[in-house]
């Protein structure tokens, strides 16, 4: 019994080997690109004003003084909403939402993908040590 077991567990491992790693690439990639592009979304107005108070400062100057006019997160947003309105905050959301989606479904995919390979790596291994003892007890079993 175990011996059938053994062989109907490798020839399932062999025949569908190639579709499961495929399944498991396809859901690792749609599930990171979903919730990649869903943290994309939510957190690029804050990418937005961090990216105003990093690059642009907007510095006026007055007798050689510079005078900031912003300060901080809630000066940026109001300067951006001065500025451009509630579309501001949305500038640039696509391609940046594209790169993120691509970037986090192929990166946890293929993680999730050498994973499974190296799980059974391990479990064929595995198989061929239980195996190779089963068949030293039937040789020590043996008369001499």
């Amino acid at each position: 019994k175990l011996e059938l077991a053994e062989r109907f567990a490798d020839a399932e491992a062999t025949e569908g080997s190639a579709g499961m790693y495929g399944e498991v690439w396809g859901y690792s990639f749609l599930n990171a690109a979903a919730c990649g592009a869903l943290a994309s979304v939510v957190t690029h107005p804050f990418d937005v004003m961090k990216t105003q108070l990093q690059s642009h400062q907007r510095a006026t100057s007055r007798n050689n003084y510079r005078i900031y006019r912003i300060h901080n997160t809630w000066t940026c947003a109001k300067a951006l909403h001065e500025q451009y309105g509630w579309r501001g905050f949305t500038l640039g959301i696509v391609p940046r939402t594209a790169r993120v989606l691509l970037a986090s479904g192929l990166l946890f995919a293929t993680y999730e993908l050498c994973h499974a390979l190296i799980d059974d790596l391990e479990l064929e291994e595995l198989r061929r040590v239980q195996r190779h003892r089963q068949y030293r007890r039937k040789v020590s079993s043996l008369p001499r």
